[in-house]
């Protein structure tokens, strides 16, 4: 079967918008999370017709569906070069994991400066989540850009070779999260004068069996308002009573802890609920939550 050109398939991707456009047009779209696996931009040949989605396509969902999206998430992006059209979710919560995965081993990355993300004119973006492959400087990019109207970020301490940008970042955000998913506090314990003043949640995973975790490298929240920990209840049976114990002591403005991971029959170790009691913390269960289901705790 001969190739497509990429203008040709660029034609059959801007019908496939059209028909979705088409399709919505007398009910409210109701699209909440748009989420692109592959983003093909440099016009090289499909690996397969399944997974890739091309910028004309992407401008067709954005344009159908872009008054209702809450997520959007971009992963796999072939190049740096992105759709002409600019990005306009008016309701946007979140931005996931863009990075260049499939980029060839012998073509360096490159750092991507805030210049480069004007195409993502993104207002109401709150949540910025990282992955263990994203490009750091991108992630930190996006924080800045971000700054105005970030409140939360996840996971963004998995990141590799961070030891530059991470202290940075969190120096930059400090003073605007109100939410922190981590997964490795030692990242934390060299970050000096962190200030986290308007913090009021903290989700903390893999580390109430780490029987190597120095407490103390959580000092840093001692003192930010943190009102909600949330922690592996999954983890419970394997963990140090006192990591736990220590929180509940040490954080004095909380005021909830929630165990993720678990459903409705879940019960804590009792010395756990004796300590919130003692304490005045409310306990959780929760099977999936999301930061943003957390805050409304």
């Amino acid at each position: 079967m001969p190739c497509r050109s990429r203008e040709e398939g660029h034609q059959i991707d801007r019908r496939i918008a059209i028909g979705l456009s088409k399709m919505f047009s007398h009910a409210p779209p109701n699209c909440q999370v748009l989420e692109i696996q592959e983003l093909r931009t440099d016009g090289a040949q499909l690996l397969n017709n399944d997974d890739m989605v091309t910028p004309p396509l992407l401008e067709g969902l954005l344009e159908s569906f872009g008054d209702t999206i809450v997520e959007l998430d971009l992963h796999s992006s072939t190049t740096y070069r992105f759709p002409r059209r600019p990005f306009r979710p008016s309701d946007g919560s979140k931005i996931c994991g863009l990075y260049d995965s499939v980029m060839s081993e012998e073509k360096k990355r490159q750092a991507i400066l805030v210049s480069h993300l004007g195409r993502f004119q993104l207002p109401n973006i709150r949540h910025l989540v990282a992955e263990d492959e994203d490009v750091i400087e991108l992630v930190f990019s996006l924080a800045v850009a971000l700054k105005s109207t970030l409140t939360m970020a996840s996971k963004i301490d998995l990141i590799d070779n961070d030891e530059e940008y991470v202290p940075l970042m969190f120096g930059i955000l400090q003073d605007k999260l109100q939410g922190l998913h981590i997964y490795n506090p030692d990242k934390f314990a060299g970050i000096p004068n962190l200030n986290f003043t308007s913090r009021r949640l903290l989700r903390i995973d893999d580390c109430m069996h780490d029987p190597d975790l120095d407490l103390s490298k959580l000092d840093m929240f001692t003192y930010a308002p943190i009102e909600i920990l949330v922690l592996s209840g999954s983890d419970t049976h394997k963990s140090c009573s006192t990591f736990v114990l220590y929180q509940v002591t040490r954080l004095r403005s909380l005021r909830k802890l929630v165990f993720y991971g678990v459903d409705l029959t879940f019960s804590a170790p009792e010395n756990y609920l004796k300590a919130c009691r003692d304490h005045q913390v409310e306990c959780f269960n929760r099977y999936k939550p999301s930061l943003e289901e957390l805050m409304k705790l």
